[in-house]
């Protein structure tokens, strides 16, 4: 991109490409954030006998599970802890499926797109000898 850009507007089309870089990197983040604790709240099985609070705290994410497992008897903060690492495992495994999936379709399309983009055309310069030696002075 940059480089298809004038001279003078060389540095609006470097500017460009950075800012476009930086949104899609934030954009995805933000994304692939989202899926993974839509998962994690949906999959976490919250242990009997927690009190509300440590409830709470375990169905809204693995940060919030271990300071409230902190907070409660060992055996009640190690079941929070399990259920919180497991729900946050299935979020991390669904995350990279959906980036797995992303790549792959991004690399059909690249490769639809650009099909017989840059090969070799029948032109002159294939059309010259291979094996091109300068002459021999007597």
């Amino acid at each position: 991109m940059v480089s298809s850009a004038p001279p003078e507007r060389g540095g609006s089309a470097a500017a460009l490409s950075s800012i476009s870089g930086d949104l899609g990197v934030a954009l995805g983040s933000a994304a692939l954030g989202s899926v993974g604790s839509a998962v994690y709240r949906s999959q976490v099985q919250v242990p009997e006998g927690l009190p509300e609070e440590a409830a709470r705290a375990t169905g809204d994410s693995l940060e919030s599970t271990m300071v409230a497992a902190g907070r409660l008897s060992p055996e009640l903060g190690d079941q929070a802890l399990a259920a919180a690492r497991d729900a946050y495992t299935s979020g991390l495994n669904i995350v990279a499926v959906v980036c797995a999936l992303v790549a792959a379709t991004t690399a059909v399309i690249a490769m639809t797109a650009l099909r017989g983009v840059g090969s070799p055309k029948a032109g002159p310069a294939q059309d010259a000898p291979q094996d091109v030696r300068p002459p021999v002075a007597p």
